[in-house]
């Protein structure tokens, strides 16, 4: 996995977009960093003086406390001016960027942009083509619009917590932020579609409107049928399938864990040839999926069983051969040692100045002819404020200094 620090030579597929990205800690940044892979100019805003909220976002790991590794990834490829949204000259400047732009990405509580006079009202007269994406923690509407929201609020609300732990113990939070990630993805999945709207209905914009917890709702799935029709609330099952049985994490004679699904007849059949027990496969508690889900208990304590009197790779080798779906469970060493990983270069080392090399993942979805690429890390707090002010927005140098020594930027 090497070191990355040149652009790739085919062409960016947003390199006609300009984002400005007001938007601070994470599922905002994160969208405009999945922009900025592909090559869209993203001009992040930031406080004069101590920047970004989400600078301290993860563990420092460097002098300069306004760069954290997690910070300096999911800002990589952006630029930074300072400005101070609350001041009344920032309304302009805003204008101004807006007027030069195409997206703008922002993750205030609703009502705040509005009450500095750079809401979606003011800003689409500034710009009718702009696509504005707000991420909230409880949307732009309803009862709850002014409360705060966070990953595990969403997490929670979303029902997902709910859903998610060992029966017998509390509600647990997913491994990883997924209701700041997902809205990432979502919103810039947004910004796309409005983006390619734009293009066949006249030129117009629109704003999205994206809660945290609207992340999750989708993938959902059947838990709403299953209450509406059923009056059934999905529980937590911990590893195993709610509808599908059997699969789970089974422990093998080593105590590791192994992942194991079988969700077709066929699967099915393969898993108990291949743990040699055929005698499950002619018994009628098991003859179909639903009796397989009544008596799923039985089935586990069977399976694990015969699982921990098998090594790793006797286990490994057992569901090769029978094409049974199976993986370890893998912590990050062993998946990023995996060759399977290492071939596919799935994470790459960017070089920071400050921090140095810092591993992540490849820019996705992975694209034939316009890949996404990583050009810089994060940039310092208000590393292109001439670049912007003078050379995009064409302010002289005199005026720069005017806003520098009054704190505006």
């Amino acid at each position: 996995m090497g070191l990355v620090t040149d652009p790739v030579s085919t062409p960016a597929a947003l390199a006609d977009i300009r984002v400005i990205e007001l938007a601070s800690w994470l599922a905002g940044p994160f969208a405009g960093c999945l922009l900025a892979d592909f090559g869209a100019e993203v001009i992040k805003v930031e406080r004069p003086g101590s920047g970004d909220e989400g600078r301290k976002l993860g563990l420092l790991d460097a002098a300069d406390n306004t760069r954290t590794p997690a910070w300096v990834t999911f800002s990589r490829n952006k630029k930074s001016v300072t400005l101070d949204l609350r001041r009344d000259d920032a309304q302009n400047i805003i204008f101004g960027m807006v007027e030069k732009s195409d997206v703008l990405i922002e993750s205030f509580r609703p009502g705040t942009l509005e009450s500095w006079g750079i809401g979606w009202k003011e800003l689409s007269e500034v710009n009718p083509g702009l696509v504005m994406l707000r991420i909230s923690g409880f949307g732009q509407e309803g009862p709850l619009r002014d409360k705060p929201g966070f990953d595990r609020v969403a997490q929670a609300f979303s029902g997902l917590m709910y859903m998610t732990g060992e029966p017998d113990a509390g509600p647990s939070r997913s491994g990883v932020s997924i209701g700041d990630y997902g809205s990432g993805l979502w919103g810039a999945f947004g910004v796309m579609m409005a983006l390619h709207a734009r293009s066949i209905n006249g030129g117009r914009g629109q704003f999205i409107d994206h809660a945290l917890y609207d992340t999750i709702l989708p993938f959902l799935f059947d838990v709403p049928f299953d209450w509406v029709r059923h009056g059934k609330i999905r529980e937590r099952e911990g590893s195993r399938h709610p509808t599908i049985a059997p699969g789970g994490a089974y422990a093998s004679r080593e105590g590791h864990w192994f992942m194991v699904t079988a969700t077709s007849p066929a699967a099915f059949e393969s898993l108990m040839r291949c743990l040699n027990m055929d005698d499950i496969v002619e018994d009628e508690r098991y003859a179909s999926a639903a009796f397989r889900l009544e008596n799923r208990s039985m089935l586990d304590t069977r399976i694990q069983k015969r699982m921990s009197e098998l090594s790793d790779t006797e286990l490994t080798e057992l569901f090769d051969h029978y094409q049974v779906p199976f993986s370890p469970v893998l912590n990050i060493q062993q998946l990023w040692e995996h060759p399977h990983v290492q071939e596919r270069e799935d994470f790459v080392f960017i070089d920071d100045p400050v921090i140095g090399p810092i591993p992540t993942a490849k820019p996705r979805p992975r694209l034939s002819l316009t890949p996404g690429s990583i050009r810089s890390t994060g940039p310092a707090v208000g590393e292109h404020n001439t670049e912007i002010y003078c050379d995009l927005l064409g302010y002289s140098p005199e005026r720069l200094r005017e806003l520098q020594d009054s704190g505006v930027i």
